[in-house]
């Protein structure tokens, strides 16, 4: 369920006149990114649109890119809202993740952590972060008291609610307004109605609601290309196995006619350097580290299957990888024939188009001992961009 019921009188300018949620961030709407993030979570599926009276075609317009979405008009306040939108939930849905339009650039990985807390003894759970400001109690502008902070958290969404603990709370609570959806949880379990935990997942400060016009600003920043982006490099060199006993891959493609490399795992240089490049863009450290030779249960390993390891580890960073530039030096076998067979293979394991892989070949011409024909090396930067 996405709320998207806010008129955005607070956006000043920016919102009022054009209802909050089709107000654009950098050429896009709050409600289409949202929906992109939502989307981005193979368990979510349709979508409800709860959307402020009289505005359904223009809602319906701004996402008619999107398949197997629902309409509903909202309420008066955000708890009217999700009790519409909760009255046209279809049968057989088992959790509901309501999520606020207004927090379009929360992180595709955090929404999909959330979902995947909720179970048989977790019944709801919502995404936050430790408050980091002093927080102080104010009567008519005057400082009355500071309040301990120590343990208080902000409260994001989506929040995640088992659907049976849903409409039994939204019968019980009636038409009365809530801070939150999992406030009314936690009210409904001190009260003996249901059972279960309430559990608080750690969220990124990108979950934002977008409010004031200076969050407008601030949002723009973010989402402006280039905005929070990263690159990283990488360097790996492996020496021909004069045994025979492996055949050469690279980024997982085999290699016909030539020898391997030897190493502790499958030694694919190509996919080791992606590795590296990877890690080093997201501040993780590098393939020694995450995979040592001393690991007894990487010897062999896919280095491909390592690659899509670190993929979900730089996603859980709220990053993702853009592009990816490779240089393979080698003086034989000959490598071009196979250029495009190792662009798609780096691209379907990380998750980009094959265009966005670029593979290059060159020699040393005889300098070294890669030019003397003693094994392969692979050079290889990436861009990572955030995931929101």
């Amino acid at each position: 369920m996405l709320v998207a019921a806010g008129r955005g009188d607070r956006l000043g300018g920016a919102g009022g006149e054009v209802p909050k949620a089709l107000v654009e961030v950098a050429g896009r709407t709050l409600l289409d990114r949202a929906i992109t993030a939502l989307r981005g979570v193979p368990a979510i599926g349709p979508i409800i649109i709860v959307h402020p009276p009289g505005v359904r075609d223009e809602f319906v317009a701004g996402s008619a890119q999107w398949d197997d979405l629902l309409f509903v008009e909202g309420g008066a306040s955000r708890s009217a809202s999700v009790r519409a939108g909760a009255s046209i939930i279809g049968r057989g849905v088992d959790v509901v993740a309501i999520h606020d339009a207004a927090r379009a650039l929360m992180p595709v990985e955090i929404i999909r952590r959330v979902v995947g807390t909720v179970g048989e003894e977790v019944i709801a759970a919502a995404p936050g972060l430790p408050v980091a400001d002093t927080l102080k109690r104010v009567g008519e502008y005057r400082f009355v008291s500071t309040v301990d902070r120590t343990g208080v958290w902000m409260v994001h969404t989506p929040q995640v609610i088992r659907r049976y603990v849903l409409d039994k709370v939204l019968a019980w609570a009636g038409n009365r307004d809530a801070p939150d959806d999992i406030s009314l949880v936690e009210e409904a379990i001190a009260a003996g109605l249901v059972r279960g935990e309430v559990r608080l997942v750690p969220g990124s400060p990108l979950g934002f609601k977008i409010t004031y016009p200076a969050d407008l600003v601030v949002a723009e920043a973010l989402v402006a290309p280039g905005a929070g982006s990263r690159t990283g490099s990488g360097i790996d060199v492996h020496a021909f196995d004069p045994s025979g006993a492996r055949t050469l891959r690279l980024a997982g493609v085999p290699i016909e006619g030539s020898p391997g490399l030897t190493g502790h795992t499958d030694a694919d240089v190509v996919a080791h350097a992606v590795i590296d490049a990877l890690l080093g863009g997201a501040g993780l450290g590098d393939l020694g580290s995450r995979f040592g030779t001393d690991d007894p249960t990487l010897a062999g390993a896919d280095s491909m299957q390592m690659l899509a390891t670190v993929r979900g580890e730089v996603a859980d960073q709220g990053l993702r990888p853009a592009h990816v530039d490779v240089t393979v030096v080698a003086e034989a076998p000959v490598l071009s024939p196979y250029r495009q067979a190792l662009r798609e293979s780096l691209a379907t394991t990380l998750g980009i188009a094959a265009a966005e892989v670029s593979v290059k070949f060159t020699t040393t011409d005889g300098l070294g001992s890669l030019g003397q024909g003693g094994g392969v090396g692979c050079w290889a930067t990436c861009l990572l961009v955030p995931t929101g």
